[in-house]
């Protein structure tokens, strides 16, 4: 019970947060150009890197830094730590960032299923509807068990007679097979279903409650990185 208020009360003083950064924001930079799209937040296999490089006008922007990865971002939270740093990141400076990019970009690429507001309690809904409300766009960039269901895939099994990567999931990890992790699938499918203009995603291999058309899932490699040897 405690838990579910604590995470209530989070959502409360981030919804706060954004609305107050959009309003100041919006005033400061008014009349002020904007870029084209904005991604982030979270990297995942160097997605938001590639995309940032392959898109014109484009801007970088991760909420924590990657244990394994070094990429340079426009936008990273500093290394400096101190007490407490990370609850002030969650409950304060990514809805603050959230607001100010909101007012300097035509969109919204969202690699994963994670959102800047810590989106437990409804899965980036509110997120969403917010930009969407101030004539934002919004494409989701998913990438793999951030929205694949575990419950479709048996489906899949099923209907092909042959195994896929949700016959394992389960046993690697028990919460896998739980009613409340597909829940929460379905809750991700739900926000984009309702407002993202556009949605990338590996229809079968990442089977899901997305209802709308999907447009295929790309690797995307730097030419740079790419030799003959």
């Amino acid at each position: 019970m405690l838990y579910r208020v604590v995470v209530r009360v989070r959502f409360i003083v981030q919804v706060i947060v954004l609305n107050v950064s959009f309003l100041a924001h919006r005033i400061v930079r008014s009349g002020a150009p904007r870029r084209e799209w904005v991604v982030g937040p979270y990297e995942v296999a160097g997605i938001v890197r590639n995309l940032a490089l392959a898109i014109p006008s484009c801007e970088s922007v991760i909420l924590a830094r990657h244990p394994f990865y070094s990429f340079a971002y426009d936008w990273m939270p500093s290394e400096r730590r101190f007490p407490g740093s990370g609850q002030v990141r969650i409950w304060l400076q990514n809805p603050w960032k959230l607001g100010e990019l909101a007012t300097r970009t035509a969109g919204f690429i969202y690699v994963s299923g994670e959102g800047y507001l810590h989106s437990e309690y409804d899965q980036r809904r509110y997120e969403f509807r917010f930009l969407h409300q101030h004539g934002i766009r919004i494409a989701c960039y998913f990438t793999g068990n951030d929205i694949r269901s575990p419950r479709l895939m048996k489906e899949l099994e099923a209907e092909m007679g042959r195994p896929n990567i949700g016959t394992y999931l389960g046993e690697v990890n028990r919460v896998f097979d739980s009613l409340g992790y597909d829940e929460v699938k379905r809750k991700i499918a739900t926000s984009a279903n309702l407002y993202a203009d556009v949605v990338f995603n590996a229809e079968v291999d990442q089977r899901s409650y997305l209802e709308g058309p999907v447009h295929p899932f790309f690797y995307l490699q730097n030419d740079a990185e790419v030799t003959d040897d």
